[in-house]
């Protein structure tokens, strides 16, 4: 996954279209949804921020992870949003985990019973990858140890 940032201003482009004519023009924007400028550095984001805040339109940067193949599960529009180009998540508050453990059906069932839990779902390279609030990291590996797997979690900050 990729980490991206995303520049939420306070008016969309309809109502401000000089802003984000101005923007496109200085920075990389990679995508947009909504009040969002993406961009795929944080010093581009800080040059947003920069000119939306002299113009009275700053509302925060978020730091997103980005995927195209990322798959929306049952959490997602909580979580997360998707373009025609790539889905992001808002990288604050997720967890990242695997199954260490586990062929593909003892695996089945521990993720039939998270599926209320689940954010979103990614494979690379063959690897399953799933996404949850980081709150709910203790409830999953208790559901993977009643079943006998083992979930792994992974750093995100990498």
């Amino acid at each position: 996954m990729k980490r991206v940032f995303a520049t939420e201003l306070r008016y969309g482009p309809d109502e401000f279209p000089d802003l984000y004519m101005l923007l496109e023009s200085q920075v990389g924007i990679i995508d947009h949804f909504g009040s969002f400028l993406i961009t795929g550095s944080k010093k581009e984001a800080d040059f947003c921020q920069e000119v939306a805040a002299a113009a009275d339109a700053f509302v925060e940067i978020h730091c997103l992870l980005q995927h195209a193949d990322t798959k929306p599960l049952e959490l997602f529009s909580d979580y997360g949003f998707k373009t025609e180009a790539a889905a992001y998540l808002f990288k604050q508050g997720l967890a990242c985990f695997q199954f260490a453990s586990g062929g593909k059906t003892e695996r089945k069932m521990p993720l039939l019973e998270m599926e209320e839990v689940l954010i979103a779902s990614l494979v690379v390279d063959s690897e399953n990858f799933f996404f949850i609030d980081f709150f709910q990291k203790d409830l999953v590996c208790g559901i993977a140890k009643a079943y006998g797997v083992e979930a792994v979690f992974l750093h995100l900050d990498k």
